[in-house]
């Protein structure tokens, strides 16, 4: 909780009296956010390679559906494997067929 105290510039929030706690947890959400988020792009990313570069749409189309549930789920629960798992995957499909 922030505090202020009586002085000139009364605007001026002197400290901050929280636990590390509340620190601890708002980071692990937020770098929880952004793994998810940068998963779910790099695979959206390879899922158009794969379309683009091969012509195989109906293949792109299904991982993109995969990582938006994936992510979803992902975000939810706070797992972080099943986004690189089928990241793995995508990268072998994009490789194999090429």
């Amino acid at each position: 909780m922030l505090k202020k105290t009586a002085s000139p510039m009364s605007n001026i929030v002197d400290h901050y009296d929280g636990s590390v706690v509340d620190h601890e947890r708002t980071f692990r959400f937020f770098t929880h956010l952004v793994y998810v988020a940068v998963m779910h792009v790099a695979n959206f990313l390879v899922a158009l390679a794969i379309g683009g570069v091969q012509g195989h749409w109906g293949t792109a189309l299904f991982i993109m559906v995969l990582a938006t549930g994936l992510a979803a789920t992902s975000f939810v629960r706070g797992n972080k494997l099943p986004l690189a798992i089928l990241l793995i995957f995508s990268l072998a499909i994009l490789g194999l067929a090429a």
